[in-house]
């Protein structure tokens, strides 16, 4: 998808351009699509009742671990290489990001649907996980930012 759409991109470029709005929606949609395909048929495959609440918290707990790993590491890299403050905002916050994204779509292609519930749970505990953690240190960090301007 990455080479076909950069080889498109003198015949469509323009129309996309002009249709960012459109363009950003119908992302979202197809990426909602897949989500609630493999969400809906993990439930009628009885994902529910095969995941116990044990199950769930070690997900939970795991992901947790992850992405504190994640915004960790990118937090250090990005000092260790020299980065301003801003620069380094910009690589905490787009490092751990894709999660839905990415994952979804390359799952969805790999594994069918009836066991697509399995293997997407993680990714949708995680990116929820991300997106609380993510809106609480935002804040903090953009006080930082108005501080410094």
């Amino acid at each position: 998808p990455f080479v076909l759409g950069h080889l498109l991109r003198p015949v469509i470029g323009r129309f996309i351009d002009r249709h960012k709005k459109l363009v950003g929606q119908v992302d979202r949609t197809s990426i909602l699509l897949l989500v609630y395909t493999a969400f809906s048929a993990s439930v009628v495959e009885g994902l529910w009742s095969k995941v116990s609440v044990f199950d769930l918290l070690i997900v939970f707990g795991l992901s947790c671990v992850v992405l504190a790993v994640i915004l960790t590491g990118t937090w250090w890299l990005s000092g260790r290489a020299g980065l301003s403050y801003e620069d380094r905002v910009v690589v905490l916050f787009c490092g751990s990001k894709k999660s839905m994204a990415s994952g979804i779509p390359i799952a969805g292609s790999i594994f069918p649907p009836a066991v697509l519930g399995p293997v997407i749970l993680p990714v949708m505990v995680f990116h929820q996980i991300q997106l609380i953690v993510c809106a609480l240190i935002a804040p903090r960090m953009a006080k930082r930012l108005d501080a410094e301007a």
